[in-house]
């Protein structure tokens, strides 16, 4: 009975002397397979490779390389897993209350009010700028202010009278070393006299708008000195010296030149 299972366990053709049948190809599909290796552009090494397999009747090759001098390199082993190490828990970092309160992040601002505004002007200025465009009310940008130079001293009017004096002065003494004295001395003469007369006039008038401006302006005016004292006293050197001439031309109120 033994030996009838073991009998029966082994298949047929399995055996030691019985090796399995090798399969064939069909002439169809042999011609197939030569078609499709011309359509696939395969080498005559490839060709030549696939049709031993077929005369054999093994099963066709997955892969096969175009020379027999290339081999297929075998695939590269697949990396190892990168170990890492377990995340450390992270520790927390939240403040108490009574620390966020203390540095006052639970204080809340306070109100600042703006400055009040007229809302009548406010839609006056709103209609201005829907109907023209512009604002009427824009301020205007002051021009920067110019700077004024700074202007030149006002000469008193009795020093510029005393100036001419000397000037004439200087002129009558320089003819006179040129020996022409005696044809400008009357001119120059003349002059000078009508200079005094404009000074004492001006001081005059100064006396007079002196005086309206009230009584006790007219109090001091009346203690100043006379006129003639005054400028006497202002032009004191300037006098000429040639009284005669003077004389003459101040006696008469007029000075006529004279003859040679």
């Amino acid at each position: 009975m033994a030996s009838q299972e073991k009998v029966e366990a082994v298949t047929k053709g399995t055996g030691l002397w019985s090796c399995p049948k090798q399969g064939t190809y069909t002439p169809g599909t042999c011609e197939l397979l030569r078609v499709m290796m011309k359509d696939s552009k395969l080498t005559k090494f490839q060709q030549r490779h696939i049709m031993d397999t077929m005369k054999r009747g093994n099963t066709l090759p997955l892969q096969c390389s175009p020379t027999s001098s290339q081999r297929v390199l075998p695939s590269k082993p697949p990396a190892s897993a990168i170990y890492l190490p377990p995340i450390l828990e992270a520790r927390s970092h939240l403040r108490p209350a009574s620390l966020c309160q203390a540095n006052g992040a639970y204080s809340r601002e306070q109100f600042k009010p703006r400055a009040t505004r007229d809302l009548e002007k406010e839609k006056q200025r709103l209609q201005n700028i829907f109907a023209t465009g512009k604002d009427k009310q824009e301020r205007k940008r002051k021009p920067p202010p110019v700077r004024q130079a700074n202007p030149a001293p006002e000469l008193d009017r009795f020093e510029e009278l005393v100036k001419e004096i000397q000037e004439r002065k200087e002129f009558l003494a320089d003819m006179e070393a040129l020996g022409q004295g005696r044809q400008y001395r009357g001119i120059i003469l003349a002059e000078i006299s009508q200079v005094e007369a404009t000074g004492k006039r001006d001081e005059c008038g100064v006396r007079d708008v002196s005086r309206n401006k009230g009584s006790a302006v007219a109090e001091a005016s009346r203690s100043s000195p006379p006129l003639t004292s005054v400028w006497a006293l202002r032009v004191p050197s300037l006098i000429p010296a040639f009284p005669d001439a003077l004389a003459e031309s101040t006696g008469n109120g007029s000075h006529r030149p004279q003859e040679e």
